[in-house]
Parts: structure tokens; sequence; C-alpha cells
């Protein structure tokens, strides 16, 4: 049986979801401490995956992207609301095409690079990306002397769930 690409986007709204929730049991500073890593803080890092989410979502729909605009959230309250309002938009593309591969994008990098991917595969690469950076929060967590939180797929099939 092939994995719906539908279900793997679900797991991403999950594996971002569940690390949100663990980061708001942390004292807020773990979020703006500046540590050795691809990017200097947790929140950095997750503003950072919703910009290339957004990115990736004007590109489905046809814009061009010059550059990847970072993000800068005040707060993990409003990190949380825009990811869900982001994944509800990307959930409304996948209802609308289907888990079938046909749908083809056309696109350019911000170098100006024309492509073209399968939506399929745009949405792999959103959850790779995605999962790359949330383990590098993880990372991050683990240099301030706290724990992650197991945001791996098999986690998210264990628990039987689409999204938190």
């Amino acid at each position: 049986m092939t994995l719906s690409i539908s279900k793997l986007y679900q797991y991403h709204i999950w594996a971002n979801s569940r690390l949100i929730l663990h980061l708001a049991t942390l004292p807020e500073t773990a979020l703006y401490t500046e540590v050795s890593n691809v990017f200097p803080n947790i929140l950095q890092t997750l503003g950072h995956i919703y910009s290339v989410d957004q990115t990736w979502l004007a590109r489905i729909h046809g814009q061009h992207i010059e550059r990847i605009v970072p993000i800068v959230h005040d707060s993990l309250e409003q990190v949380q609301n825009c990811f869900s309002c982001l994944g509800d938009e990307i959930m409304s593309v996948l209802q609308t095409y289907g888990d079938h591969d046909g749908k083809v994008i056309h696109y350019q990098n911000t170098k100006g690079d024309v492509f073209t991917n399968t939506l399929s595969e745009i949405i792999q690469h959103i959850v790779n990306h995605g999962t790359y950076h949330r383990g590098n929060v993880t990372s991050m967590l683990h240099q301030l002397g706290f724990t992650g939180v197991p945001t791996d797929y098999i986690v998210y099939l264990r628990a039987g769930r689409t999204i938190v």
C-alpha cells in the first residue's frame, strides 16, 4: 500500500504541533537563548520552517517568490496559530487535487531557475525539510539542558492520530 500524500502532510502538522506543545512546557527563555546551530535560536528555527512552507504554498499557487522572507514570530502562541492556518491551507490544496501524483507545479527558485515537480514531490520535500529542522530544535534543546519530544513518523503512526 502506498503512503497517501495527505497522510504524510498530516504527519508534518502533527509533528510541528507536538513540538510546539512541548516547547510551551519549557521556560520561555529557551525559545530565545542563542546556541551554536543552524539558526541562532529555537524561535528563528520555527520561523524558518514556517516561511519555507509558506513559500512552497505560494509556488503551488503559481506565485513567483524572489526571496524567502524570514518570519519572526513574537510568541509560541503566534507560531502555533500561523502553522495551524498554513496547515489548513495546504490540506485544502491536497483535498482539491487528491493524492494522485498528476498535479504538476511549475515554479522558479529564488535564483530565477525554472523547475517542474509534482505536488506530491513538493509535499514530500516540505515534510522532509520540517523533519530536518525539528531535529535542529531537538539539538538546541539538548544544548540548553532540556529534553526533546519524539516527532518521528513511526511515533505518529503508533499514536493512531492524524492531527493533535
